[in-house]
């Protein structure tokens, strides 16, 4: 389950964070996609679909707290 996502426009890396507390970079994410990302109907089967195995990526570290650069799924409609 997603807990957390944000997108650096900058870099084009969106970043992922599970519930499981596991988060991961994804790099070269075009805009499109992470707009698209935020308005599907259901982000768990978008972000498998469409980000999950389509661009690179790594394990990133989580880091504990959150902040007003980081969505939450809940808010991204």
């Amino acid at each position: 389950m997603i807990d957390f996502i944000h997108y650096d426009e900058v870099a084009a890396e969106l970043h992922v964070l599970f519930a499981s507390g596991k988060a991961y970079v994804y790099y070269g994410v075009p805009r499109k996609a992470y707009d698209a990302f935020l308005h599907a109907p259901s982000i768990g089967a978008f972000f498998n679909a469409e980000i999950r195995t389509q661009y690179r990526y790594r394990c990133s570290i989580a880091t504990p707290g959150r902040n007003s650069a980081v969505s939450s799924p809940g808010s991204m409609r």
